[in-house]
């Protein structure tokens, strides 16, 4: 059984599992991203 694979699906597909391991280390992350922008806000 040989099933053709849409070629849009397929980027889909690349899309969603290159997405995967950002949304895996963004919540360990997000606290330095806060603190770099904290930091960058404060004039004077």
């Amino acid at each position: 059984m040989l099933m053709t694979v849409n070629e849009t699906n397929l980027k889909a597909a690349q899309i969603f599992i290159s997405i995967i391991p950002l949304m895996i280390f963004y919540p360990f992350l997000q606290r330095y991203f806060t603190a770099g922008l904290t930091l960058g806000s404060v004039k004077g």
